[in-house]
């Protein structure tokens, strides 16, 4: 995959980069040429991801759940063009289903028209369970993948995607690719939905489209 033919000119919010695979993430998306907000708790982390590409990436500390920074947030981005939002916070093991909620509305309510602006998508990166009675992650993973179908019913005529990916947790690192193909100009070929990426090719729940050629349709 070339991610920096895509990436070039695109603008990336990364919420809780310091997260998971977030730095990993950071790093490619300003590799590419991508312009990256690096937000979250943390400004030592935040500061030390910046140093990588101090021309690409700026930061914002911020906590998930902070509505007046947030509020401040969307008076000053407005209707810039946003490409993607990488939302982070379901790896958080410190924030609930109700935070998860609240700070994910919260994130809308700051850059939606921002990615209305740019035919943006919304990314929501999970952690898959290994264990079948993890029942709390299993409801947090299915919580914030039903608020991501309703945001893709509510958004989808204003241009926006909204993909949840859900990984295995003790490899994150693994969604990687499809996040960055996902914040590309390519991206905008693929439907929202939710992706589960696995040992092999991608396996995929789409809606709307058909998936593209990596991916295999997952069985019902």
């Amino acid at each position: 995959m070339t991610e920096a033919a895509d990436l070039r000119n695109r603008t990336v919010a990364v919420l809780q980069a310091p997260l998971g695979p977030g730095p990993q993430l950071v790093r490619r998306l300003a590799d590419g040429g991508a312009r990256v907000i690096a937000m979250g708790q943390g400004e030592h982390a935040l500061r030390t991801l910046a140093r990588h590409e101090p021309d690409l990436i700026e930061t914002l500390v911020i906590e998930p759940e902070d509505r007046q920074r947030l509020r401040l947030l969307r008076k000053a981005w407005r209707d810039e063009p946003l490409h993607a939002v990488v939302n982070l916070l379901p790896l958080d093991p410190e924030v609930g289903i109700d935070g998860q909620i609240t700070a994910l509305t919260a994130l809308m309510r700051s850059m939606g028209r921002g990615l209305a602006a740019g035919s943006g998508a919304l990314i929501s990166i999970m952690a898959e369970p290994a264990d079948p009675l993890a029942l709390h992650a299993r409801a947090l993973c299915a919580a914030v993948e039903e608020a991501g179908t309703g945001l893709a019913a509510a958004l989808s005529r204003h241009g926006v995607r909204v993909h949840n990916l859900r990984a295995p947790e003790d490899r994150a690192d693994r969604v990687l690719p499809m996040a960055l193909l996902l914040c590309g100009k390519a991206g905008r070929t693929i439907a929202s939905g939710t992706v589960h990426i696995a040992d092999g090719p991608f396996a995929t729940q789409q809606s709307d489209e058909s998936p593209p050629a990596e991916m295999t349709a997952a069985s019902a």
